[in-house]
């Protein structure tokens, strides 16, 4: 799993969105974790979160992107979030779920 939370310090949890299983969801099912300093995962758990109500409004392509992430998340909402190992993992799904 990867991390969707961005940038963070230490003391917060890593998070992964694991499974939704509506389209518009009231919650979904993460994948919390914290690791050591070797990168070594100390402690995890499986819970059930809110989504962020958040969304943005794209005016020149008239559609609504809500943030993917769960509610009161540390930093940034979701599509203020870059990462270009997760941006090339989803193209991978993509191209092989289209196989």
């Amino acid at each position: 799993v990867l991390c969707e939370l961005g940038e963070h310090d230490e003391t917060t949890e890593h998070a992964a969105r694991l499974w939704t299983a509506e389209t518009e969801p009231p919650a979904s099912l993460w994948f919390l974790w914290t690791t050591s300093t070797g990168g070594h995962r100390v402690h995890h758990r499986l819970v059930l979160l809110a989504l962020c109500p958040y969304r943005i409004h794209h005016l020149r392509e008239n559609y609504r992107q809500w943030c993917g992430l769960y509610e009161d998340h540390p930093g940034n909402h979701s599509f203020h979030i870059t990462d270009p190992l997760r941006d090339a993992h989803h193209a991978h799904i993509r191209h092989n779920a289209q196989r």
